[in-house]
């Protein structure tokens, strides 16, 4: 018989009462003395115990063939049989492979890998924090697998900008937008914050600020407010007389003046001491040329009323020292030796050197102080220069530096001015000056470049003489023009700038005497001159 139908008897046999052989020896029941109902077991039954079973069962046997009452004996301590295998996978008592909705077997998986029927071990690398999540955000988004909700006014959640000024309540709006400005005009809305608006401000009391309506001039109402012209807020009104209310016993009475309370005081006769009066103005007590009552006494120490002894820290009484006599409680006197311009001080300038006690600061282009001299020729920002380094020399060659007076030189020379300053001479008037003091002769209209004089012939027709661009020529550059042939009258001599530039007051000028002849002067900006 298997064991566990065997113990399975055994228990109907102590719930029932007897054995499913019912021919057999009674040995519990009625008349056993023993604490539970009768059971019926043979021989044979007996024998299908085994060793292991008996250990859990309470017997004493008296002789064979027979089950009689007796003593209990109960066998503690005794460990069942290994049996671990049978209930393995493939075992004869195997335990149910785990699954989503059933407790039981499972194997571990290998690191990484994915099975419904494996579980994962406690050191798998996909349950590590620091590793880098599968991307999934495309699920989380409008219309994904695992979607966040819209966000809402009660729900935190995605939502999508709206074009600038649209207004959608499931829209967000941009930073950018122009309607989180400041300086955006706000919408007309006055009206709302009246009296009787959508949005009206409280009105104002003496407990709240609010809208307030304006009284009448002279007008006393709680609930109006006096205008900025009201006649009540002149200085120039005369106050009602109320003296009398703020007199002793008044009706809004100052405070009698004390020590500590400013207020009413009467004032007492000359000489009277009273601690509730003044004294008056004209008291013989406040008069200087009264004497004192002798008290220096109190202000000596041991006095009522000390000065305190002198110190570094306060001003008060000091006793005089003998001659050169060190002492900190004492005060030197006029005649004190030490403090004569004869006495010669110690020495003491080895304190005032670099690392003393009393060391002068080192020099520098800030600060005076103490500097080392330079070896000759050192070239050092904490040395200076000894009066004889041939740096100092004026005989000495200068470092080539000519660039640094030209042009964006670091030390530029300025131009020369015509008529002032001296100078450097530019590109432009430099040509000018090396131009060839040439002349031309025409018959025919002709612009001018460098040529100096222009001999004009005006025999067959009127000739036109252009000058060159003013603004390209040093100032003072001159041009001579002359009429030598034909009726000047008849073929005029025409003479203009460039680009509209002025001559004298217009725009060009006219040689019509005959053997005329017209000097021009131009001012390097805008404008040519003639004489």
């Amino acid at each position: 018989m298997h064991r566990r139908s065997m113990w399975g008897l055994i228990a109907l046999a102590l719930v029932v009462g007897a054995w499913p052989s019912q021919a057999a020896s009674p040995v519990f029941g009625p008349g056993s003395g023993l604490p539970s109902p009768g059971v019926y077991l043979q021989e044979r039954d007996r024998s299908l115990l085994t060793p292991k079973d008996r250990a859990f069962i309470w017997d004493k046997i008296d002789g064979p063939g027979t089950w009689q009452a007796g003593v209990w004996k109960k066998f503690i301590g005794a460990s069942p049989i290994a049996h671990s295998d049978t209930h393995k996978v493939g075992g004869t008592d195997s335990v149910g492979a785990a699954s989503t909705s059933t407790a039981g077997l499972a194997r571990f998986a290998p690191s990484g890998a994915v099975s419904p029927t494996y579980a994962v071990a406690a050191d798998d690398l996909r349950l590590n924090n620091a590793r880098t999540p599968t991307a999934h955000q495309e699920t989380h988004r409008l219309n994904g697998s695992d979607a966040m909700p819209r966000s809402s006014t009660s729900t935190a959640g995605l939502a999508q900008f709206s074009p600038a000024g649209a207004t959608s309540p499931t829209y967000a709006v941009e930073a950018n937008d122009p309607r989180l400005s400041d300086s955006r005009t706000p919408t007309v809305h006055g009206a709302t914050h009246q009296l009787g608006g959508l949005d009206p401000l409280p009105a104002a009391t003496t407990a709240t600020a609010g809208l307030a309506q304006l009284a009448g001039d002279g007008e006393s109402n709680s609930a109006k407010v006096p205008a900025a012209n009201d006649s009540r807020l002149s200085d120039s009104r005369a106050p009602t007389v109320h003296q009398l209310s703020h007199r002793i016993g008044g009706g809004d009475a100052l405070p009698a003046a004390d020590t500590s309370t400013p207020g009413l005081v009467a004032l007492a006769t000359d000489g009277e001491s009273s601690g509730t009066k003044a004294p008056a103005a004209n008291d013989s007590r406040l008069s200087d040329a009264r004497t004192p009552t002798a008290h220096a006494s109190t202000h000596a120490p041991g006095g009522s009323d000390p000065v305190q002894s002198g110190s570094a820290a306060q001003a008060g009484l000091l006793q005089l020292a003998a001659d050169a006599e060190s002492n900190s409680a004492k005060a030197a006197a006029s005649n004190d030796s030490r403090l004569s311009n004869a006495r010669a001080p110690t020495a003491h300038e080895a304190s005032h050197r670099v690392g003393g006690s009393d060391a002068l600061p080192a020099a520098s282009t800030t600060t005076r102080g103490l500097a080392i001299l330079a070896d000759s020729g050192a070239a050092s920002a904490t040395y200076a220069v000894e009066a004889t380094d041939p740096r100092l020399s004026d005989s000495r060659t200068p470092t080539t530096h000519g660039s640094s007076h030209i042009g964006t030189g670091s030390d530029p020379i300025p131009l020369a001015v015509a008529g002032g300053a001296a100078g450097l001479m530019s590109g432009t008037q430099a040509a000018a000056l090396a131009r060839p003091q040439n002349m031309a002769s025409t018959t025919s209209d002709i612009t001018l470049t460098t040529q100096l004089f222009c001999l004009v012939d005006t025999t067959s027709n009127p000739v036109t003489v252009t000058l060159p661009p003013v603004a390209s020529l040093p100032v003072g550059s001159q041009f001579i023009v002359k009429h030598i042939g034909g009726d000047a009258g008849a073929n005029p001599v025409t003479i203009q700038g460039q680009g509209g530039t002025q001559l004298d007051s217009g725009t060009s000028m006219q040689i019509s005497a005959t053997y005329g002849s017209m000097r021009i002067t131009g001012n390097n900006v805008d404008h040519w001159w003639t004489w």
